[in-house]
């Protein structure tokens, strides 16, 4: 096999040779996600002596997908359909499937973004977008392929491991080996005849449940608890990370993008001298702890907080109750 640069392969990832993508195959998963010592939630949740209390979901399966349209199934039988108008999804182990409007629903099911191709604007920016060594020729389900790590942002801790095919640019292999997570093909037909019955329902469906109102109370109850003890008025700012992408030294004239978000967690607890597993267990790229005359306080952030915005918030903090 030839070498190939960076760019090439992202046109490849994106476009691939420029036919519609036909493709059928057996596809495995395995998702490790962080999980709060109080949440409780379905699915395999183990301690781990290096990642802390984790969720582990793991799944199978086949999945059918003919350019935009998607079918996946267990065990033989389909559990989301993605058609031109409408997605049916198999919710709970309901024997029929709920119909949901296609421009208004996701269908995924696990971690399955290896199956629908990113578009080249996925390689913007910096999350998952810069190599950490060399692109390697490899081979893959008897496929010519090509392996590559790609780094994190600042404000996730690992690396990503991605196989991609050489020939058509459908990714065949994505994983996090620090989290062992991962999401494979173990067969793939990349020119599959698929029919338009497989993305089709026309046997009877449930429509959608509306839970909005139901969130938007639940949401309220939550931000009434955070007022009364005077936290929901909180203003908290932070300097945006800038990307050059262009510019002229001599005009002077440039294109930038910046990302202000102010992503991050706060923790507190009643002060105490003894250790704070949540607190240790931050993920977060910045840390910050301090104390107060009630509370101990904990924040993680994407981006780091000056001095100035840190005391500013402990201001505000020290008045909560």
């Amino acid at each position: 096999m030839q070498t190939i640069t960076w760019p090439q392969l992202v046109v490849l990832m994106a476009y691939g040779d420029g036919t519609e993508d036909s493709i059928a195959g057996e596809l495995r998963y395995r998702n490790v996600n962080p999980v709060p010592e109080a949440e409780v939630e379905p699915g395999l949740i183990v301690d781990d002596p290096r990642l802390g209390r984790i969720r582990v979901e793991e799944g199978s399966g086949r999945v059918y997908r003919r350019g935009s349209l998607v079918r996946r199934e267990h065990a033989g039988r389909p559990i989301a359909i993605v058609g031109e108008h409408t997605t049916w999804i198999w919710l709970d182990g309901n024997e029929l499937p709920t119909a949901f409007p296609r421009a208004t629903t996701a269908w995924g099911f696990g971690d399955l973004s290896i199956v629908e191709r990113a578009s080249a604007s996925r390689w913007e920016g910096t999350d998952f977008t810069k190599l950490t060594g060399p692109i390697e020729a490899v081979e893959f389900l008897g496929r010519h392929a090509w392996a590559f790590e790609l780094a994190p942002p600042s404000h996730k801790p690992y690396p990503v491991q991605m196989i991609v095919d050489a020939d058509t640019g459908l990714v065949l292999r994505q994983a996090n080996a620090d989290f062992g997570s991962f999401t494979e093909w173990t067969s793939l037909d990349v020119d599959a005849d698929l029919p338009d019955s497989l993305f089709e329902w026309d046997d009877p469906a449930l429509p959608p449940v509306d839970h909005r109102a139901e969130h938007e109370a639940m949401m309220a109850e939550r931000r009434a608890w955070l007022a009364d003890r005077g936290i929901a008025g909180l203003t908290f700012t932070v300097t945006p990370e800038l990307m050059l992408h262009e510019w002229d030294d001599d005009s002077g004239s440039f294109h930038l993008s910046f990302d202000s978000m102010a992503l991050g967690s706060l923790l507190r607890r009643p002060r105490d001298d003894q250790p704070w597993a949540d607190a240790e267990q931050f993920r977060w790229e910045h840390h910050y702890r301090w104390s107060d005359a009630r509370w101990d306080w904990a924040l993680g952030s994407r981006q780091q907080v000056n001095e100035s915005q840190l005391a500013a918030l402990r201001e505000q903090l020290a008045q909560s109750t």
